[in-house]
C-alpha cells in the first residue's frame, strides 16, 4: 500500500502508481575451496530423499535415504551413489524393496563413522535445521551445483515448459533453498499446501519450490 507500510495481496491489474512491491534481495553466492561435484551430489540426495538423525542416547549418527528403482537403474543414480560411498570407505549395501512387483526402491541405512565424518565436513545435519552450514561460504562452485543436482534429481518434477518443482516439508530447509537459488541468480516461487491424511484428522503442510529450468542450463545438468 502506498499510504502506509502494510502489505496486502493485489492482482497485477489492481496495482497503481506508488504501490511498493516486496523484493527478496539475496547476496551473491560466495564460493570456497571445499568439496567436489560428487561430494555435493551425495549430500544433496540425502537432503532430498533421506535423513540425518543424531541419536541422543548413543550419540551416533544414522543416515537413511532411498532411491526409487527407476531412478536407480535407468537414471544411473544407484551406481553414482555407490561409487561415492566406496570412495568414502562406506561399504553398506543398498537393499532392494518392492510392493507386489509393481513398485520398487533401494534403501540405505548406516551408522558408519566414515560417512558421519564426511557429512560433518560440509556441515550436514538434520534437514529440519536447513541446508548444510558450509554451503554458504566454504564449498566450491562444483559442490554447490552437485548439491543442487542431487537435491533436485531425488525429488523434483520437470514440466513440459521446463519448469522445475521441488516438494519438501521442513520450513527452514525451504527458506534456505530459496536463498541459495537466489544467490545463484535463480528466481523461484514458493507455494504452501496443506493436506489431510486419509482416515485421519491430522493435517500436514509442505511446500513447492518452483523455478524455470533455463536458470540452471548454464550451470549444471540434472543427473536424473
Amino acid at each position: 500500500s502506498k499510504h502506509n507500510d502494510t502489505f496486502s495481496k493485489k492482482k497485477t491489474s489492481e496495482l497503481v502508481k506508488g504501490d511498493k512491491l516486496p523484493v527478496n534481495i539475496v547476496s551473491k553466492k560466495h564460493f570456497g575451496n571445499l568439496g567436489t561435484y560428487s561430494d555435493g551430489f551425495l549430500c544433496g540426495w540425502i537432503y532430498g530423499d533421506g535423513w540425518i538423525i543424531r541419536q541422543k542416547n548413543s550419540g551416533e549418527t544414522q543416515v537413511n535415504f532411498t532411491i526409487y528403482e527407476k531412478d536407480g537403474i535407468q537414471g544411473g543414480i544407484k551406481s553414482i551413489i555407490e561409487e561415492k560411498l566406496r570412495e568414502i570407505g562406506v561399504h553398506t549395501s543398498l537393499h532392494f524393496r518392492e510392493i507386489e512387483e509393481t513398485y520398487g526402491w533401494y534403501e540405505f541405512s548406516s551408522k558408519d563413522k566414515k560417512l558421519e565424518e564426511f557429512l560433518s565436513k560440509f556441515g550436514c545435519d538434520n534437514k529440519k535445521n536447513g541446508l548444510p552450514s558450509k554451503i554458504w561460504n566454504d564449498v566450491t562452485k562444483e559442490f554447490t551445483y552437485g548439491f543442487l543436482d542431487g537435491l533436485l534429481s531425488s525429488g523434483a518434477t520437470i514440466e513440459k515448459d521446463k519448469r522445475i518443482t521441488l516438494t519438501t516439508a521442513p520450513e527452514n530447509l525451504v527458506k534456505d533453498i530459496v536463498d541459495l537459488l537466489g544467490s545463484l541468480g535463480i528466481v523461484s516461487n514458493v507455494y504452501k499446501q496443506i493436506s489431510r491424511l486419509k482416515g485421519y484428522d491430522k493435517t500436514y503442510s509442505f511446500y513447492n519450490i518452483s523455478f524455470q529450468g533455463h536458470y540452471i542450463e548454464d550451470k549444471f545438468t540434472l543427473s536424473n
